[in-house]
């Protein structure tokens, strides 16, 4: 093991300014499931107080540091740190240039909140193929790693997509969920077993291009006290209603 004990450490400057191809995981159960997922990460970091705890985290080939409480505190997005990180190189997923399996298309997500609990609650439906516009917030960002607990290592998540182009090489068909009044009730639409979601921004929806592409709009019913749902709630609600059917009609 090594110690870093000064802010002026090469590695420790290196940790405060990670390229983008690189993220800090932290917290226990974000480096279970990276190891369980991709194996050894590129090195460990462990806050001093926790060596104790958390040393069998550590690697055999001196890839693991421990760093004085403050200076890991200073890398920590927490207000009280877990003690524990893995220094990883983001997983590179190529491109699908075809849709043919249950997926969910996100235009310009930009809470990281809502998107990791959209990405958790894809894992948690079963489907495991996410395409992300330009717009959308970073899916590797502290915030999303927190809020998606772990769902980034069952998911192959594409960035930087070209929505439209995704649209018309499909084949399987798309749905969007709109408040439009000629979309249809969800709990009366007729969902197939494979099909993909296409879900908008937090404030202004999904691009109008993109909703004439689409193959049906679908709403979900609820009180007109409220104005519409958040994108998070929408997703899980449609997710498990597809789910629920596919359940149903295997009976």
């Amino acid at each position: 093991m090594n110690f870093i004990t000064s802010k002026e450490n090469h590695l420790f400057k290196r940790w405060k300014k990670l390229p983008k191809e690189q993220v800090l995981l932290e917290g226990e159960h974000l480096c279970q499931s990276w190891l369980s997922t991709y194996g050894k990460p590129k090195a460990t970091l462990i806050s001093e107080h926790a060596v104790g705890k958390y040393a069998r985290y550590g690697h055999q080939d001196g890839q693991t540091f421990i760093l004085a409480d403050r200076l890991f505190n200073q890398l920590s997005s927490v207000p009280s740190p877990q003690g524990v990180m893995y220094w990883v190189d983001i997983p590179i997923e190529n491109t699908q240039e075809v849709l043919e399996e249950n997926a969910l298309l996100l235009d310009r997500i930009q809470d990281p909140g809502n998107l990791g609990t959209i990405l958790r609650n894809a894992a948690a439906a079963g489907v495991r193929l996410v395409y992300l516009s330009s717009g959308c917030a970073n899916p590797w960002s502290d915030k999303v790693l927190r809020s998606a607990q772990g769902a980034h290592f069952v998911l192959k998540i594409l960035t930087q997509q070209n929505l439209s182009q995704v649209i018309q090489h499909k084949k399987i068909p798309i749905f969007a969920t709109t408040l439009s009044k000629t979309a249809k009730n969800l709990y009366t639409f007729n969902i197939p077993p494979s099909c993909a979601w296409l879900m908008g921004n937090e404030g202004s929806g999904i691009e109008k291009t993109l909703l004439d592409l689409v193959d049906d709009s679908i709403f979900i019913p609820q009180d007109s006290c409220v104005e519409s749902l958040n994108v998070g709630v929408a997703s899980a609600l449609v997710l498990f209603e597809q789910r629920r059917q596919s359940f149903y009609s295997q009976k």
